[in-house]
């Protein structure tokens, strides 16, 4: 839409042509920012489809806009996010709270680790033409939401496609579809309504992991004011990712709330924190104060932790993923895959330590300039390896931070050492790294 009508006067015609309230829109110099507040307003007003079909009408050359109209793009409807259950804050005040000033910065491998991870989401089409989100993990299972796929009848009947999306040229991607095999293996959970934790797990026909490899699955700890970073297939369209301001508000031990700045996630869509790890499956959304100009939508999605269970109960779960055979992450001299131990510097023991020794350590690691930011600390835990990556929660004060990152590494063999090594391989011999490695020397 931007692309075609990027004056504001154009998009504001296209508006009030499709019967909207002009007056709630916000009308800005850069027309992709006016379409999404545009779009917004069209959902809420239960006018998204006569907008398309107004702009279909006047550019009947554009394909996608053809299918929406031809009801070929149906996405599965999203369960709103009742009052009852949503524990995170109902007024903007408090989220601003939550928010606080927390950093948008994040390492340039964020990028490449996302991309990566996108290639294992895939918009699920069901017989009927509705479409959803799902995305692979190991063994070419994939999860989705018990909402997108209910039965066994309705998974043999569907597939799923993968790449559907643009490229870097700005071109249409070209698709991979595979259909599904319910016969080996189909596991759901009902949706909240029957009392269950609303996912599917089914396996796909062929082997696309070799290619649009997987997500890993494991245990998470979501906090209160982590990222939350939704990889989805909105309106059952091409692949687009959401993580502007988006924050989570509540965590219990079945569900995750976060808000975002964005439309609701699609149905099935993996959400992820700055890490990119894994702590939810988007099921729910809903918008934050319907009545007022907020733009600030309430989404919920089922904890991860709930998935993990079933399928380690049910042998469907094996650890790491698989990375597609395509893909091939930019080399950096700064980040590595593993850091070999440097000669003529200590061992850490990883058990033994006193509660002082730990303490003083954990002071002496505050000194080095690569830990006193979240940016240093985020680079280092995203080298650590995944058992205990995945387990270090984000502390409220950098010295917090870098407590649980001591103490998490301490519960692993040879954990201590390596996290001791990488923010020396960071360091590159500062005085503070120096300080700590002779502190590391008495003990």
């Amino acid at each position: 839409m931007a692309n075609i009508y990027w004056e504001k006067t154009d998009a504001r015609r296209i508006a009030m042509g499709a019967g909207l309230n002009a007056a709630r829109i916000s009308f800005n110099d850069r027309s992709d920012l006016t379409w999404q507040t545009i779009l917004e307003r069209a959902i809420a007003e239960g006018r998204l489809m006569a907008l398309v079909a107004l702009v279909q009408k006047e550019n009947p050359g554009v394909a996608l806009l053809k299918e929406l109209t031809e009801d070929q793009l149906l996405e599965v409807p999203t369960p709103a996010v009742a009052d009852e259950v949503w524990e995170g804050p109902t007024e903007s005040g408090q989220l601003e709270q939550i928010i606080g000033k927390q950093s948008t910065l994040l390492p340039v491998n964020f990028l490449e680790k996302g991309a990566q991870l996108s290639r294992s989401v895939g918009r699920v089409v069901l017989a009927d033409g509705s479409r959803g989100t799902g995305f692979l993990i190991a063994n070419n299972i994939l999860i989705t939401n018990n909402h997108v796929l209910s039965t066994v009848e309705e998974a043999a009947k569907a597939r799923v496609e993968f790449n559907f999306q643009r490229t870097v040229e700005d071109r249409e991607a070209a698709v991979e579809s595979f259909s599904f095999d319910p016969t080996a293996v189909f596991l759901t959970s009902p949706r909240d309504s029957e009392g269950g934790d609303d996912w599917t797990a089914v396996r796909v026909a062929g082997n696309p992991n070799a290619k649009w490899g997987a997500v890993t699955l494991g245990k998470a700890n979501p906090n209160i004011g982590d990222r939350a970073i939704i990889i989805q297939h909105p309106g059952g369209g091409q692949k687009q990712i959401a993580f502007y301001h988006n924050i989570v508000v509540a965590v219990t031990d079945r569900r995750v709330q976060y808000l975002t700045d964005t439309l609701e996630g699609s149905s099935g869509s993996p959400v992820f924190n700055d890490n990119w790890q894994l702590i939810a499956v988007h099921h729910m959304g809903g918008q934050f104060e319907p009545n007022s100009k907020q733009n600030r939508w309430r989404n919920q999605g089922v904890h991860i932790n709930r998935v993990v269970k079933k399928l380690l109960a049910d042998n469907l779960l094996t650890s790491g993923s698989t990375p597609p055979e395509s893909f091939t992450p930019v080399s950096s001299p700064a980040v590595i895959p593993a850091v070999p131990t440097l000669s003529g510097t200590p061992e850490v023991a990883d058990s033994g330590l006193t509660i002082a020794q730990k303490l003083a350590l954990v002071d002496a690691l505050l000194k080095v300039p690569t830990l006193q930011r979240e940016g240093g600390r985020t680079a280092v835990i995203n080298q650590l390896r995944s058992d205990i990556r995945h387990n270090i929660v984000r502390g409220d004060t950098p010295r917090d931070h870098v407590l649980n990152m001591v103490d998490t590494a301490l519960e692993y063999p040879g954990g201590l050492d390596e996290l001791v090594t990488l923010v020396r391989y960071f360091e590159r011999g500062s005085l503070a790294m120096q300080a700590v490695d002779r502190l590391l020397a008495t003990f």
